[in-house]
């Protein structure tokens, strides 16, 4: 139980969108989690293969669908043109 617990709480999710994210920003907090030993998982809302704004590829772990909540500690939002269609679809 205690190997289960501890994997849940360095486990964050981290949300990009299908395009247009911002890459620098995605670098850089996937880099930063990564250095302190977070398993991290990338999720999208509908695409196994994002592009980002300087059009780098980053392939999902999860659609957003698939996602249970209770298996991370910590969900995170990448910015980016890309995000604002997720708030304001029209």
């Amino acid at each position: 139980m205690i190997n289960t617990v501890n994997q849940i709480s360095k486990s964050v999710l981290i949300f990009i969108a299908a395009k247009e994210f911002s890459s620098v920003e995605f670098r850089t907090v996937r880099d930063c989690l990564v250095k302190e030993k977070f398993r991290i998982f990338i999720t999208s809302s509908n695409c196994d293969i994002c592009t980002g704004d300087d059009q780098s590829k980053v392939r999902t772990d999860v659609l957003l669908s698939n996602v249970r909540p209770s298996n991370f500690s910590a969900l995170i939002l990448i910015g980016g043109k890309g995000l604002a269609f997720h708030f304001n679809p029209d």
